[in-house]
């Protein structure tokens, strides 16, 4: 999941990273001694991105399922994104971009599978209370389709690809390393993508 969300990130022009270690060099050892017993402190990904004075920072943390418990599955996810973990993940940013940046955080929780009877009332309390955007694998999916369509008109129009391109040719039109990317519009391209009753391709993400 982590991969895929990168690869997505890439495709929307973010300098990205999967699994940083958060917290000072010291810090650092201790949690990778703890590794085997899940305690090593870290963010699945980092994506940042330069817009005018704005440094926005996308922070990801991703699961494979929900418990099914609404408190129990909340205490989890925002314990994946803790103040200490924000200010150093800040600090970050600071060392690699100009300091007068404003900084604008985005903070997301992927997740494949999750009860249905839960999720959005997991979804709005996660977005009130900590301003963390929970986002599922469908969701993400028609994302990412959304992002590839974007990105070839750009290409389009920058006069990088024919204004008549071949749909089976678009394989070739996304980068070399997005494999994952790929693989989603393959599915796409053979109908195995469900969409809504409109057969439309709805994206709740609006990452700049």
């Amino acid at each position: 999941m982590e991969e895929l969300v990168a690869e997505y990130l890439i495709l929307k022009n973010y300098s990205t990273e999967t699994n940083v270690a958060l917290g000072s060099s010291k810090n650092r050892k201790r949690n990778e001694d703890k590794k085997r017993g899940g305690g090593r402190n870290e963010a699945d990904v980092l994506g940042f991105k330069v817009i005018g004075d704005k440094l926005i920072i996308v922070h990801a943390e991703c699961m494979v399922q929900l418990y099914g418990e609404i408190d129990k599955d909340y205490k989890k996810i925002i314990s994946k994104f803790k103040p200490k973990n924000e200010k150093e993940i800040e600090k970050l940013a600071k060392d690699r971009y100009k300091s007068e940046l404003k900084l604008d955080e985005k903070k997301l929780f992927f997740v494949v599978w999750h009860p249905k009877n839960e999720y959005e009332e997991l979804k709005k309390k996660l977005q009130k209370k900590n301003k963390i955007k929970l986002v599922d694998f469908k969701d993400l999916t028609y994302c990412i389709l959304k992002a590839i369509d974007e990105f070839i008109e750009k290409r389009k129009a920058l006069g990088l690809v024919k204004k008549d391109f071949n749909p089976q040719a678009i394989f070739s039109a996304i980068p070399d390393g997005l494999w994952l990317l790929k693989t989603i519009k393959s599915l796409d391209y053979v109908n195995l993508i469900k969409y809504d009753e409109n057969q439309q391709i709805k994206c709740e993400l609006e990452l700049p």
